[in-house]
């Protein structure tokens, strides 16, 4: 009788490892091959052209120079034109890969190139610099993005935020009913909430008048190129 030959089975593949649920902010270059996920048409460098250019943006950053500039000049992400910014995300977003290098960095330390399925990566963990805040937003003709039907001036705009404002100032006075009565942002139906966001992603006088305010707290009148604002901070989720 002939003994019939078995075959060793295969051990399965050890899953990716999942990255720890948190909440991270970081800037990174993203230098891709022919053989990344999602790679552009363009893209026609070898994984090893890839990875000696990622060493060479490295090499830039470790000898002084600007981690965003090296990012517009080398990264193949979009984010190159925030210099690399991501801004603040949930771990689970990301490649595991990613997210768990970015978790074993230090706030403001730089990895060694990171190796994920859509390429090289050089990260820059960030702190967390957030703020959720709630405005009204009174825009005027000469506003930017105003849409066809705002056709006050710029004086008729300023005379009703300072009306708004008294408003929003006043004892027991409702905040959301009042963004959802005058606001001439798409967040009144939301009682004016743009929910949390960092630094870098609001016009420069709005940015520096929410992070600046209490919780709670509501600012004066604050002029951007979008028009007139009042804001409150609001807790955090």
């Amino acid at each position: 009788a002939t003994q019939t030959k078995t075959e060793t089975p295969k051990e399965p593949e050890k899953p990716k490892p999942r990255p720890t649920l948190v909440k991270l902010s970081a800037s990174h270059i993203l230098v891709m091959h022919n053989e990344s996920q999602r790679k552009p048409p363009e893209i026609t460098r070898t994984k090893e052209e890839a990875l000696a250019r990622t060493k060479e943006a490295l090499a830039k950053i470790r000898g002084g120079a600007d981690f965003g500039a090296v990012a517009k000049e080398y990264s193949d992400c979009p984010s190159k034109e925030q210099g690399g910014d991501l801004g603040v995300f949930p771990s689970i977003r990301m490649a595991p890969e990613f997210s768990n290098a970015t978790i074993a960095l230090k706030e403001d330390e730089i990895s060694e190139p990171v190796e994920t399925d859509f390429g090289y990566h050089i990260i820059k963990r960030q702190k967390i610099e957030e703020v959720r805040a709630r405005h009204i937003l009174i825009m005027h003709n000469e506003a930017d993005r105003k849409p066809p039907e705002i056709t006050r001036t710029k004086k008729e705009a300023e005379k009703l935020i300072k009306e708004i404002e008294n408003k929003v100032k006043a004892k027991d006075a409702d905040f959301e009913a009042i963004a959802k009565e005058y606001s001439d942002c798409p967040s009144k139906n939301r009682g004016g909430d743009l929910g949390a966001f960092t630094r870098g992603r609001m016009a420069p006088p709005f940015e520096k008048a929410a992070f600046e305010l209490k919780e709670n707290e509501i600012s004066g009148v604050v002029e951007t190129g979008f028009g007139y604002h009042i804001i409150q901070r609001l807790p955090m989720p």
